[in-house]
């Protein structure tokens, strides 16, 4: 059930029209170990970069890790979201 919340929500905020929520909630359900299937991690993966790609202008990341190589744009993580999905 919660499997299914974490890939409605953001589905929900964009439809709503509130890409910039939907984008967070994209990145929040990846960012947790929620022991996801590796066919909704992709769904998840897929439908976030194409709201990046299409849909996000300039929505930062909230966190910057400390001496880690982090996105600097909305693009690049997109590109770097399907690359990964190329290689699975």
């Amino acid at each position: 059930m919660l499997h299914k919340a974490l890939e409605l929500l953001p589905e929900l905020w964009t439809r709503a029209g509130s890409l910039d929520e939907a984008i967070v909630a994209y990145r929040r359900a990846l960012t947790k170990p929620w022991n996801l299937d590796p066919e909704k991690l992709a769904s998840i993966q897929k439908k976030l970069g194409s709201n990046l790609l299409y849909g996000g202008g300039g929505i930062e990341m909230s966190h910057k890790a400390a001496g880690l190589r982090t996105t600097e744009n909305n693009t690049e993580e997109a590109i770097l979201l399907f690359l990964i999905l190329m290689r699975k």
